[in-house]
């Protein structure tokens, strides 16, 4: 059953939709329930992004320590190795 969209709170929801697809947006006739189909996909959608960038940032995050250990771990070894050639060339 096909309607017209007069409810406020339809309109807003087009206009989320509309910003989201941008060029892509057409009109489309709406049927009963269509407009919540759009929005739930659209929430579900931006939820999916936000996991995604945050599991992004904590992988950069778990990166960014480990190649700072293995900056410090080189760092360690090096300056051992630089006392160990002092030591060796005082005697």
């Amino acid at each position: 059953m096909l309607r017209a969209v007069a409810d406020v709170g339809e309109i807003a929801m087009l206009a989320d939709i509309k910003k989201v697809l941008g060029p892509h947006f057409a009109a489309i006739p709406v049927t009963d329930g269509t407009i919540e189909v759009f929005r739930r996909s659209m929430v579900r959608s931006a939820d999916l992004e936000q996991a995604g960038a945050t599991r992004r940032a904590e992988t950069m995050a778990q990166r960014r320590s480990m190649m700072y250990a293995t900056a410090d771990a080189f760092e360690h070894a090096i300056g051992s190795v630089v006392g160990s050639i002092t030591s060796a060339a005082v005697e």
